[in-house]
């Protein structure tokens, strides 16, 4: 059942009752779903998940480390996840909460286990310290962030920031006709993820173009409401390109850089 849902509910009873020949014969009596104790029963919210707290600062992490979500309560455990997805925005340091980052982050994990490596996040010069929340994601929605806590990853701050009209070419331009993401942004690998939920086609189209219009990559996929996989940009030259998944009419778009 759904976290946070709200439900009718009905209970039938069996009763298995002994005859005059002392054979027990089943009486099933059925339950009232208009009754007051049974209508409108509501569902609690899942508990909410936070970084472990060995992990937080002033804890140092290398990007080869995993981030690990552990319940911010010892409540019940979150059944029913899909995956979990960790947003990461940048700060100065971490006794300093000024945001440095242009928008935050968030990467999706492929199991449904809250385990995300470090090692999406930048390889940069030097130490960065990011706050980050975690939301479990259902087959029937995404969940809710958890509290922001606070990491400090080597390896993942650049001496310098972006200025802003630098950031605004990676900034996410999704439509408003679903959610979607393409990681790590800017891409400094061999691969980036891509990472689309609430499709409503069986086929979709991806594409890549540069910034001339030409396709750079197109491949089709099969589908059912969710798209989680790597595409191999290591062919292509550093710049910015434009991805675009198309689903029936619905066409999501938003800008890629590539920095090898």
């Amino acid at each position: 059942m759904r976290w946070g849902g709200e439900y009718n509910a009905k209970v039938d009873v069996r009763y298995n009752l002994l005859n005059s020949a002392g054979v027990a014969e089943p009486i099933d009596v059925l339950g009232n779903i208009n009754s007051l104790n049974c209508g409108n029963v509501s569902i609690s919210a899942h508990p909410a998940l936070e970084v472990r707290a060995s992990q937080r600062c002033p804890a140092s992490l290398l990007r080869s480390n995993y981030l690990v979500g552990d319940r911010v309560e010892s409540t019940s455990p979150v059944c029913g996840v899909a995956n979990y997805t960790f947003e990461f925005t940048q700060v100065a340091s971490c006794s300093n909460s000024t945001v440095v980052s242009v928008f935050p982050q968030t990467y999706t994990t492929v199991s449904s286990t809250p385990y995300l490596s470090l090692g999406v996040l930048p390889n940069l010069s030097s130490a960065g310290a990011w706050n980050v929340r975690i939301r479990p994601n259902f087959a029937y929605g995404s969940g809710v962030f958890g509290p922001s806590q606070r990491i400090s990853v080597n390896g993942s701050a650049a001496s310098v920031l972006f200025q802003e009209e630098e950031a605004e070419a990676v900034r996410s331009e999704l439509s408003t006709n679903g959610n979607g993401e393409v990681y790590p942004n800017p891409a400094r690998g061999e691969m980036v993820w891509l990472n689309f939920t609430d499709l409503k086609e069986s086929e979709v189209q991806f594409r890549m173009l540069d910034l001339t219009g030409r396709v750079v990559i197109a491949q089709q996929y099969t589908v059912e409401g969710l798209l989680q996989t790597g595409v191999n940009v290591e062919s292509l030259s550093n710049g910015v390109y434009v991805v675009e998944l198309l689903d029936g009419a619905t066409k999501r778009e938003q800008r890629l850089i590539i920095q090898h």
